[in-house]
């Protein structure tokens, strides 16, 4: 009777550990559609000085092109601003779409979740190496996570970039990985804060100092506008074919300085701005509805 109580007790234990494992089996989790926040900040550096510019990354929609669905990502660093997309695809792979340096769409691969520790990811001009793989619990669901290395250059500068990309979320970096840290704007540093959701935190930074966090996602709606031609001259021409509001523009340098200001335009579908007086190099220009809607865009002036 004794043996059999052992017997029957080491039983219990078994199938207990065995319901735990089952419990805490592996599945790939798709992309998130929306609610995923990325929280962080740039360091932008002029002449030896640095200032700190927080950001925050979102899903705010999704949307088909060429047939593919692609989540629309955006950010909002001084100013709400679109920044690319996202789709994943059968074979667990994120592609991000964006614009190159001659804001041309390109799409490239930035995490594969079918990799294991000594593979590598070939995306464009980056090379993307797995160090470490495990299986951590996140809000009570296990998610495959990949630590990775790249070398980026910056402005000449060559550094090695470590990313984190968990299933279901992404890199932690931000929506687009590596790729959403690419500018032409001497950024010179970079931190994520921390990825979560309303219900969840799923990365943290231990170091916190300049972090900030809106209470909720805020999806202001945008001015829809675009600018031709780009590289420009003496003048400028912007698109606003949803407009019905006066609108208001602004034009600045690449180290914050205001350049250039129209306000309280008339609502029209077109708009010329003359810009003569700008010397040569990369602008924004932000435009301002009456309404509260912008949106802020990047040219360059020959």
């Amino acid at each position: 009777m004794k043996k059999f109580g052992i017997n029957l007790y080491v039983l219990l234990i078994v199938i207990c550990l065995c319901t735990g494992l089952r419990a805490q089996t592996y599945s790939y989790l798709n992309y998130p559609d929306t609610g995923m926040r990325w929280h962080g900040y740039r360091l932008f550096c002029v002449h030896g000085f640095s200032t700190a510019y927080p950001f925050m990354n979102y899903i705010k929609e999704d949307t088909l092109i060429d047939g593919l669905k692609y989540y629309y990502v955006s950010q909002t660093l001084n100013t709400p601003s679109f920044i690319g997309y996202v789709r994943q695809d059968s074979a667990k792979i994120l592609h991000c779409l964006y614009r190159d340096s001659g804001f041309n769409w390109q799409e490239a691969p930035f995490c594969d979740f079918s990799l294991n520790v000594g593979d590598s990811l070939v995306s464009n001009q980056y090379t993307f190496y797995v160090n470490l793989v495990d299986t951590p619990i996140y809000n009570g669901i296990p998610r495959k996570t990949l630590h990775v290395t790249c070398s980026v250059e910056t402005m000449g500068v060559y550094s090695i970039k470590n990313d984190i990309w968990i299933d279901g979320i992404g890199s932690t970096l931000n929506p687009m990985g590596i790729y959403g840290l690419t500018s032409s704007v001497p950024y010179c540093g970079y931190k994520m804060c921390r990825i979560e959701t309303d219900d969840f935190v799923f990365f943290e930074n231990p170091d916190q100092s300049r972090c900030t966090y809106p209470n909720k996602v805020n999806t202001p709606s945008l001015v829809v506008c675009n600018i031709f031609p780009n590289p420009v001259g003496a003048f400028i021409v912007v698109n606003t074919p949803e407009n019905k509001d006066e609108l208001a523009f602004q034009i600045y340098n690449i180290t914050g300085k205001l350049m250039f200001e129209l306000v309280k335009q008339p609502p029209s579908y077109q708009y010329n701005l003359a810009i003569s007086a700008l010397s040569s190099g990369m602008y924004f220009l932000k435009v301002s509805a009456s309404s509260g809607e912008s949106s802020t865009l990047r040219f360059v002036k020959d």
